[in-house]
């Protein structure tokens, strides 16, 4: 008979449990091990010391990867009693680097003490430190004995002259082949953790004689805590090399494989040709999930050019009635009283639909309305014959606030590809060299680009090599542009010269700058994949600075017609600044490379104050609306991982006035003038033929800055014009209007416009970068600058005022 408590974990992890592959008789025995906290895996296993392998062992490995032999494994599928069976692909061949042996070096392996069946028990495992990225090198330093006890399992030397820093230093760069993640939905930072001893000695195989997945328990009284649970595959002998596969969830025939295996290799990667012979324009050999679908190209459209609208304009309206389906977005509140604009409370009475949400969620409160409405007027019935289904709200006759298209460009991943679609170049110049770690053939490039910088850094430390580039020999960065005038450099090696081997590692559907780990370390990098599909974006590590620190720009742009292309920059945007001096150490630190800093209370931050109590977490990052903000749901375990300050709101006057202070004696290369309206004026200009311009000392921001990010805004959009037609077609068959509204049911039935806010960063030679572009962004600080934002944001949209 079991406990209550039994019974509760019991129906509290059975998912995780068949998530993980637990047999089902093991259930409950892991239950009771749990609440007894028997950590009993050390029982089981005995440590074996690690023999050292010769340097012609080390050569015959790297050969082996290089060769890519074939071997066959022994394939053993797990199967439950139950008709709940989890099903396993395997197939019978692998790459012979599949089953690398300390493919991450410890002093110990693990072997068995005694026979272990199949399927006949479960152990548990404990986690010795659970860290995040921004927290880690802080916790190595301070965790009493944390250093110590970790250095000694992975037999990393030391000498009593090794200060804690140099020790923590070099255990960080190879900590990360060891540490295993968990992701919490609660705050969306992964969580890295060090399993014990135990867990620490199981070597990597991709065929595994045992499984260990990491487990957070939640015992229903408040107390959680985290642990891992490992149980044999397959029957072990006494004296066999306990196995598991460290990449689990990729599977063996997957071409991205064996390139992530390398973030686990003791090996130096750039010695070892990965000759993986990927056709970079065809779809073989990619996971389903990860397929880009090929659609034959639709002829261009040939659209009138009087039905920009869809023969429909709102323009003329003596008063606008617009419905917004977000009140925390959009509300009488947040503008100011006008005779034009008036906002509604119903959808059926509006001319324009500003939606933030694609459907109608099932609590919505106008539901039924629209859906009488509907039926009233006998119009896409289909749309609303069930209440419980998805709805959509009503849209002919009316104007939208999304495009069909902005999905090419507001999410980080496409709005990469389309650049590169729209220009036929991977490197396009106003955004940070970008690979798409999904991807076989861009991983495999971000992996040889990052080898071909990191051999370009270890040659400047060769003087004859810097005297050969006309270098200052004395200058070991690597990051300092200290090239002598006359010297001539290929634009590649000049970057890498003055930008080190940086990268940001970026989520699909980040926010907030949430888990963006910025790094040197392969390792690191690779690993971080596991938690999300990412972007490794080149970090600008040599930025333009404002009085010593990191800052970006929000720009909001309106889009009237993208075919013709109108589009207009409102005058105002907002400056976001870190908190602390900027540097390129300490990549950690949150509040010294990001700069969303609307985290206290909206308060200002003194200009002069940039030092605060905590050391770490607070000097790279922009996005700080995370502490006692009481309109940002960020909980209290960001608060602790981000650390605490407060945030400087400039004016873009005050902010020109001191750049144009800063920078007065610089020149750059800029796009003309021309490239978009600095106002509310016709922005379908043309203009693409770039020059050096000598700098206007008392005003370099308008007469060179400003027009180059122009250019740069105006070129986001031409490049979406350029491929619109090339995108697949809507699910009803129909060739969609380049100017309609986004809709699942009503294609091409409302015309769009619609807002944008476009961050951009600026090199130290003030070359703007676009590093996002966001559909319906936060409106909060230039509503608090400027009250009548959204009045002129409405009316130049939809009034053309």
């Amino acid at each position: 008979m079991i406990s209550k408590q039994q019974e509760y974990l019991l129906n509290r992890h059975h998912d995780q449990f068949l998530a993980m592959g637990l047999p089902l008789n093991l259930h409950s025995i892991a239950c009771e091990k749990i609440i007894s906290q028997c950590f009993d895996a050390g029982s089981y296993f005995q440590f074996q010391e690690q023999e050292e392998e010769d340097e012609d062992e080390d050569e015959e490995m790297i050969e082996e990867i290089e060769e890519g032999t074939e071997k066959t494994i022994d394939n053993s599928a797990q199967e439950s009693d139950s008709e709940e069976k989890r099903d396993i692909e395997i197939d019978d061949t692998v790459s012979e680097s599949e089953g690398l042996k300390n493919a991450v070096a410890t002093k110990y392996s693990l072997g068995a003490a005694s026979d272990m069946k199949n399927r006949e028990t479960v152990l548990l495992i404990d986690h010795m430190w659970t860290t995040t990225f921004p927290q880690s090198r802080d916790h190595l330093k301070n965790i009493p004995g944390l250093c110590d006890r970790v250095e000694s399992i992975l037999g990393i030397e030391i000498t009593n002259t090794d200060e804690l820093r140099i020790r923590v230093d070099k255990l960080w760069q190879v900590i990360w082949g060891h540490l295993c993640c968990y992701l919490l939905p609660v705050d969306d930072y992964t969580r890295w953790f060090l399993m014990d001893e135990v867990g620490l000695s199981i070597t990597h195989s991709c065929a595994p004689n045992v499984r260990c997945c990491p487990l957070l328990v939640d015992l229903g009284n408040g107390e959680t805590f985290a642990l891992s649970l490992l149980w044999p595959i397959k029957d072990i002998l006494e004296g066999d090399i306990i196995t598991r596969d460290y990449l689990p969830n990729v599977h063996i025939n997957d071409p991205t494989r064996k390139l992530r295996l390398l973030a686990f290799n003791s090996h130096n990667t750039d010695e070892i040709n990965l000759n993986l012979n990927i056709n970079q324009n065809t779809n073989e050999n990619i996971p389903d999930n990860l397929k880009v679908n090929i659609y034959p190209t639709p002829e261009p459209g040939e659209w009138d050019q009087t039905q920009t609208n869809l023969g429909h304009n709102v323009k003329d309206k003596t008063i606008l009635k617009v419905f917004c389906d977000r009140s925390d977005h959009l509300n009488p509140s947040l503008m100011i009283p006008s005779d034009r604009i008036r906002l509604v409370s119903t959808p059926s009475e509006a001319d324009v639909l500003y939606l933030i949400d694609h459907i109608i969620n099932d609590e919505s409160e106008h539901k039924n309305e629209i859906k009488n409405e509907n039926k009233n007027n006998n119009e896409n019935e289909n749309v609303f014959d069930d209440i419980n289904e998805d709805k959509e709200y009503v849209k002919k006759g009316k104007m939208s606030s999304q495009f069909c298209w902005g999905g090419m460009v507001v999410s980080k991943e496409h709005l990469k590809r389309t650049m590169c679609r729209a220009y036929k170049n991977d490197n396009i110049s106003f955004l940070p060299v970008t690979y798409d770690l999904s991807y076989p053939n861009e991983l495999e490039n971000f992996i040889n680009d990052y080898n071909y910088r990191k051999k370009m850094v270890e040659k400047l430390k060769n003087e004859n090599f810097k005297k050969d580039l006309g270098l200052n020999i004395n200058d070991n960065s690597g990051i300092k542009n200290t090239l002598k005038n006359d010297v001539e450099i290929p634009g590649s090696n000049k970057e890498i010269l003055k930008n080190d081997n940086i990268w940001i590692m970026k989520r699909y559907r980040g926010r907030q700058s949430m888990d963006y780990p910025i790094t040197d370390n392969l390792s690191c990098a690779l690993r971080h994949v596991e938690s999300a599909p990412r972007l490794a974006s080149k970090y600008i590590s040599a930025p333009a600075l404002f009085r010593g620190r990191k800052f970006d720009l929000r720009y909001y742009v309106i889009v009237l017609s993208l075919i013709p292309l109108r589009i207009y920059r409102h005058q105002m945007f907002v400056i976001r600044v870190a908190n602390h001096l900027y540097t390129t150490s300490d990549l950690e630190q949150f509040q010294k490379h990001f700069t969303v800093m609307n985290f206290i209370d909206n308060s200002s931050c003194p200009i002069d104050d940039y030092h605060y109590d905590l050391e770490q977490f607070q000097k790279h990052f922009t996005v700080m609306n995370f502490i006692d903000n009481s309109s940002c749901p960020i909980d209290d375990s960001v608060r602790a991982i981000r650390g605490q300050g407060g945030r400087e709101n400039p004016s873009d006057s005050e902010f020109i006035e001191v750049f144009n202070d800063e920078y007065k004696t610089n020149t750059v290369n800029s796009s003309s003038s021309d490239k978009i309206n600095h106002s509310w004026n016709n922005g379908s200009s043309q203009g693409n033929d770039s020059e050096d311009i000598p700098i206007d000392k008392n005003n370099i921001w308008q007469s060179i800055v400003q027009p180059a990010i122009d250019g740069v805004l105006k070129g986001i959009f031409e490049g979406v014009g350029m491929v619109f037609d090339q995108e697949p077609p809507h699910p009803s068959g129909q060739k969609l209007h380049p100017n309609a509204g986004w809709s699942l049911n009503q294609p091409n039935e409302c015309p769009a416009r619609a807002m944008f806010g476009i961050d951009v960063i600026l090199s130290e030679d003030n070359q703007p970068k676009v590093l996002e572009v966001q559909w319906a962004p936060d409106c909060a600080q230039p509503v608090d600058q400027n009250p009548s934002f959204w009045n002129e944001i409405l009316g130049g949209l939809y009034l053309e005022e």
